[in-house]
């Protein structure tokens, strides 16, 4: 299910994207510094979480609860939900 209220942005990037960005990296020697791989369009947790749920043929009717999230996993479950 969702966290929290599902409206926060989810960055994702796929296996194979990964794999050739890395490759990419590492066969460019301009390259210098940090590098951030993700997928070119964002989606949100609920969106994301939709998606998974149709790719598994899995329900994902029960969301996990910000509160639930931030009693868990205190600071860093804040991080989560922003």
């Amino acid at each position: 299910g969702i966290v929290g209220s599902g409206e926060q942005y989810f960055p994702f990037i796929s296996a194979r994207d990964m794999a050739r960005a890395m490759v990419h990296v590492l066969k460019t020697p301009k390259l210098n510094g940090p590098v951030n791989m993700c997928a070119p369009d964002g989606c949100t947790n609920a969106e994301f979480t939709s998606a998974m749920g149709s790719v598994l043929k899995r329900p994902t009717l029960l969301p996990f609860p910000g509160f639930a999230v931030s009693l868990l996993f205190g600071e860093m479950g804040e991080e989560v939900l922003l």
